[in-house]
């Protein structure tokens, strides 16, 4: 009986740890990802799209110029690692002055 309350002790101990170490850490983790799915966004000349992260989830809010803008996105916000979930509330609109990877000759 004793050694199980040690093993239940030591498992709370432990729980407790991780808790507070991913507490500390989630800022850190949540403006990585800020950073990284604005400039996914400006890599892929994705204008008028605005990325707002909210622990490791993503919203996508302003307006693009097409829904192929919209879902393209969508899709480079995907391939960052770390996020967890991707709402898009992009709207479509001519205002939005966006280009897509493009490549001069």
């Amino acid at each position: 009986m004793r050694r199980f309350l040690l093993l239940l002790l030591l498992f709370l101990a432990l729980t407790l740890l991780a808790f507070f170490c991913i507490r500390h850490h989630a800022p850190a983790i949540e403006a990585d990802l800020q950073v990284r799915s604005t400039a996914a966004l400006s890599a892929a000349a994705i204008t008028g799209a605005r990325a707002t992260v909210d622990g490791r989830d993503v919203l996508l809010e302003g307006t693009v110029a097409s829904e192929e803008l919209k879902k393209q996105a969508e899709k480079e916000i995907r391939a960052i690692e770390g996020t967890a979930q991707i709402t898009n509330r992009l709207r479509i609109g001519a205002g939005s002055v966006t280009g897509g990877s493009s490549s001069a000759s």
